[in-house]
């Protein structure tokens, strides 16, 4: 029992851990913000234009949304690119 409640102890304290090193110290906006220039410039990088890109505010899911005007396979080479960004966990089309 007691080896069960000091794996528990842990793991609360690294997600307690976390929680603070994400959200209370800021790194989660910085991760985010980090996330969003390097997709645009990624975009910029590639020639495509008039797309914005818009991270969700959860940190832990780094999920991408793309919106712009563009044709459907352009959509789909801009959410390739976006993906290849290194720490981009997904990216759709569409807004959040």
């Amino acid at each position: 029992m007691a080896a069960a409640a000091k794996l528990l102890t842990g793991f609360f304290a690294v997600l307690l851990l976390t929680y603070a090193a994400f959200y209370g110290f800021g790194h989660g906006e910085r991760t985010i913000n980090e996330l969003t220039a390097r997709s645009n410039q990624a975009l910029v990088n590639h020639g495509v234009l008039g797309v914005t890109v818009a991270f969700e505010a959860s940190p832990v899911r780094r999920v991408a949304h793309l919106e712009g005007d563009l044709p459907p396979v352009q959509k789909a080479d801009a959410i390739t690119i976006v993906k290849a960004v290194p720490g981009v966990a997904e990216a759709v089309w569409g807004p959040q």
